[in-house]
Parts: structure tokens; sequence; C-alpha cells
């Protein structure tokens, strides 16, 4: 199980569009896996009762009130899942009045490879998802059954596929894995072993287990109370894995010239493993979880500063590298000559004067950029300007006689 931060944070999620429904949840959750994702537990009159306040189900084509059984009503098996306390689970979390939906993407049976991207599964989960509007905050995944009777061999590669597709369609989000039961089938002990490693090697996810919970007479799916149980842990792993994704509040201050020293405040930090301005790496020091002492590069770009740890990689605000004029070389020559302008976060520039009129120019790295003494031009300094603002130069360039 991840470390828990107990720090605030703004959940970290995909915004898809929304389906035109009267309600819509703030945020979303994909219920995906095999039956006991679905619900088998019986009888369903002993489960949690619904509907409940401000937890929804997309259920034909619309939001409407949750209620167990939350599988198809064409199913005839489905009973009490995990599903109704993971919602009511979340709702215990967040703040006082936001709307909670899940989508129930589970189907019975299914082989970790349904999943994949491109599988029939997966796509309509991303089907739904996408009509049903809303921002998904996490995905609660239960499979393995299926390996654990007929050989686990190839699950762990399998699911790191299963794994980065959903992050890729929606995240990042928190992947909460679900533990196979003690489940009465010859390969059950390799696939809890694979999804172990899981939760060892991807860090959005987490393994929430099921083993002290009791399985029904046909050896395979969790009664009732178990299924309750294990919802309301999928709930608790949830949030607290989303404790360790990045946010970053405030960049300060919001421009500067190279070599500038910035703070970054945000939540989730301790584990940053990189920094970039505009795309360009930059030196920094993690002070603590909701901190970041970092430098301004000598190539930095205006633009979104990032943060990449190994749970997600996340945008602040865009920073303004304001360029600077070091040297230029020669420092005199006729009309025609060419000048070298050597300084820091030069790359796109997008204007160069001469005493005030315009010059060609081309940049030739992000820290250099060649211009072109123009007829008619007068002696004085040389600008730059890009993005994030103007340098100008300390010496003046002195044109010749042509």
């Amino acid at each position: 199980m991840k470390r828990l931060v107990l720090v605030v944070v703004v959940v970290l999620a995909v915004a898809v569009p929304s389906a035109g429904v009267a309600q819509q949840p703030i945020q979303v959750f994909l219920l995906a896996g095999q039956s006991n994702m679905v619900g088998r537990g019986q009888p369903v009159s002993a489960g949690t009762p619904g509907p409940v306040a401000s937890l929804l189900l997309y259920r034909d084509g619309a939001w409407q009130p949750a209620g167990d059984p939350l599988g198809a009503a064409n199913d005839p098996e489905r009973g009490v899942g995990p599903g109704m306390t993971f919602g009511i689970g979340v709702l215990n979390h967040v703040a006082p009045g936001t709307t909670v939906g899940l989508i129930m993407c589970a189907k019975g049976g299914t082989p970790i490879n349904a999943w994949l991207p491109g599988s029939g599964p997966f796509n309509a989960c991303k089907s739904a998802a996408k009509a049903a509007g809303g921002v998904v905050a996490g995905v609660v995944f239960l499979q393995g059954e299926y390996e654990a009777l007929h050989g686990a061999k190839q699950w762990l590669s399998r699911f790191r596929k299963v794994e980065a597709a959903f992050q890729s369609t929606f995240g990042p989000v928190p992947f909460v894995l679900g533990q196979i039961g003690n489940v009465a089938r010859p390969y059950a002990q390799a696939v809890r072993d694979a999804q172990t490693e899981a939760d060892a090697e991807l860090a959005p996810v987490t393994l929430v287990s099921s083993l002290d919970l009791p399985i029904g007479p046909d050896g395979v799916h969790f009664t009732v109370d178990s299924a309750k149980t294990l919802g309301s842990r999928y709930a608790n792993a949830w949030w607290s894995l989303l404790q360790q994704f990045p946010t970053v509040a405030d960049v300060s201050p919001g421009f500067g010239t190279p070599g500038t020293t910035v703070t970054i405040t945000g939540s989730g930090l301790g584990t940053t493993g990189s920094v970039t301005f505009g795309g360009a790496a930059a030196a920094f020091v993690v002070d603590g979880p909701d901190q970041i002492t970092t430098t301004v590069p000598d190539v930095g770009v205006t633009g979104a500063v990032r943060v990449s740890t190994p749970y997600a990689t996340v945008s602040g605000p865009d920073f303004d590298v304001v360029p600077v004029i070091g040297s230029f070389a020669p420092t005199s020559g006729k009309p025609g000559t060419k000048v070298f302008v050597s300084g820091k976060a030069l790359k796109g520039a997008t204007v160069a004067t001469l005493n005030g009129q315009a010059v060609s120019f081309k940049v030739l790295a992000p820290t250099q950029i060649r211009i072109k003494v123009p007829s008619g031009a007068t002696s004085g300094t040389i600008r730059i300007t890009t993005a994030g603002g103007t340098a100008a130069s300390a010496g003046v360039f002195t044109v010749l006689p042509a």
C-alpha cells in the first residue's frame, strides 16, 4: 500500500464532454473488471440501500440515483458488489456537496487481455465515459479470477498495458487494484503475486487486500458483506493514493531571467523527479512535500512550469522567462555585417533591433542569435524580444561607413 500524506489536494483528472443531462457528477469513477466488480452478492436486499444522496449511476444514457444492483438490467446474475460502498466512501472523503458518479464498465468472465486498448470492454468503457460527461477521478479494477483458472503467466505484462491505456485516456488518475480473494482456482496465488508486483512497480496503482474476506458457496464470488467491506477499502485506498499525486498551486515569482530562484508550492511534491520551464529542464531542490525551490535554466522558454513525479506530470501557471544579452561580436561593422549575439533564453525570439531599427536574425541556439546589420542602420544597442520580455545589450554596436 502506498504511503499516506495528509495534505489537501485537488483531483487530477481529465474532463470529458457533457452528455447534456440535467444532473452532472463532479467526480466520475470507472468500475472495471470481472463479475466480482459487477456484483454477485445475494440477496440484494442485504446490500447497501439506495438511492444515496449525491451518488449517481450512469445507465441507459443518463445519470440516475445509484442503488444496488449496479450491474446491467439484462444480467440475470447481478447482485451486490463493492461499487455502492465505494461511492459512499468517496463521498465521506470529498467536500460536502460533491456529486459522485459511477460508471459500471465491468463484465463477467473477462480475461485481462479483454481490457487491453482496442478491445471491446475497454472501448465500451471509454465510450460510456465520453457520453456520460464529468471528470474521471479514478479507476477501480477487480479482475484476475479468469487467469486464476486458466493460468497467470501473462497477467502482469498485460495489466501494465491496461493501466497505461486507462492513464493515457483518462489520467493521470489513481488506479485502485483489487486483489482477488480466496477463490478455489489453481492459479489464484500466481495472480495475487502478479498483482502485488504491479502494486510495487506502478506508482499510480495501489493494491487493496481481500484474503480475509469470505467467499460465497460457489468458491469464486464475494458475499454481500465481503463486497461491502471491499468497497469501503477501495474508497480509503483511492483517497490515500490521491494524496501522492502532485498539484502546483503557485509559482513565485511569475517571471525572471535565467538564474532567478523560483518557489513552487502545491502538494504531493516530495517525490519530484523533474521540473521544466517551457520544456527546458531546471535544477531544483525538494524542500518538502508542499514546496520546491528551482532555478530558471539558461535555455528556459516562456510557458508552463511542469513538475513530474512517479505519479503524474502536472502543469502550473505560465512563467515568463526574460531573455538576457551577455555579449556580441564583432562590436562594429558595415551594413551587411553578421553579428553573433550571445546570451540566455534567446530561443523563441520574435523581434531583433539595432538602435530601434528592425533587423533580420536567425536563432542558432537558445544562447545565440545571429543578426545582420541592415542598410541605413545607425549605431546603438541591440535588443532581442521573446514572449518573456526584451533584452538589451549593455554595449553599443558601432555602424561603420559603407
